[in-house]
């Protein structure tokens, strides 16, 4: 009894790892779904560089104050909202995945126009911030269903969750190699190089799109 419940046990990872094989399969031998999940690793990297440490440059660089980055954080914040109100009526106007091409423009633009700032006009960081709103909404609406449309039947709930794994090893991969570029490099390099990576991605990410979308992940 003993020999047969060590056996049952042993037998359950495997049992696991043979059904995860049709999910990691049906995604790795699809163009368009490893430039998807490369976009979501390679703006995840960007979203930690400016989330978590752009407010050291704003600090240092530009002299802003701590109201000043206050209200920075409150205008990004209060940009979702609207946006995710529209959220049914722009992914009927354009798709989950122009919704991510969008979204990739805006962080873009938002990370270099943040190294035209001068420490005379700080406070036009707030004109820059609304542009988060637009990254933040557009990526999480198009990844989460485009994740689901690439993955097999019955896969919804692991899709997510690797998807939610991507994110958080492109968040940890920015927050490390962000750091230490800002420390190399400084803030104007290391900020246009971001958005530069993002925008170049954006046009990878459409090729794809345009060349190598499956026909179950809406155009």
């Amino acid at each position: 009894g003993v020999a047969e419940a060590a056996s049952g046990v042993a037998a359950q990872p495997a049992s696991a790892c043979q059904d995860l094989l049709p999910f990691f399969g049906g995604l790795f031998t699809n163009v368009y779904s490893v430039v998807f999940l490369l976009t979501v690793f390679i703006i995840s990297n960007g979203t930690a560089l400016v989330e978590g440490l752009v407010f050291i440059f704003f600090r240092d660089e530009l002299g802003a104050s701590n109201v000043l980055m206050g209200l920075s954080v409150v205008i990004t914040v209060s940009m979702e909202i609207p946006l995710f109100a529209l959220a049914p009526a722009l992914l009927r106007r354009f798709g989950a995945n122009i919704l991510m091409v969008f979204g990739l423009w805006a962080y873009g633009l938002r990370a270099i126009a943040y190294t035209y700032i001068t420490p005379d006009s700080p406070w036009l960081l707030l004109v820059v911030e609304p542009l988060h709103g637009v990254t933040f909404t557009m990526i999480q609406l198009s990844s989460v269903l485009q994740i689901t449309a690439l993955a097999p039947d019955k896969y919804e709930a692991v899709a997510q969750g690797f998807l939610n794994s991507v994110r958080a090893l492109g968040v940890a991969s920015g927050s490390l190699f962000g750091s230490q570029m800002l420390d190399k490099y400084g803030p104007l390099i290391t900020y246009r190089f971001s958005g530069a990576v993002v925008l170049v991605t954006s046009l990878v990410y459409y090729v794809a799109l345009v060349c190598a979308r499956p026909a179950r992940v809406e155009a």
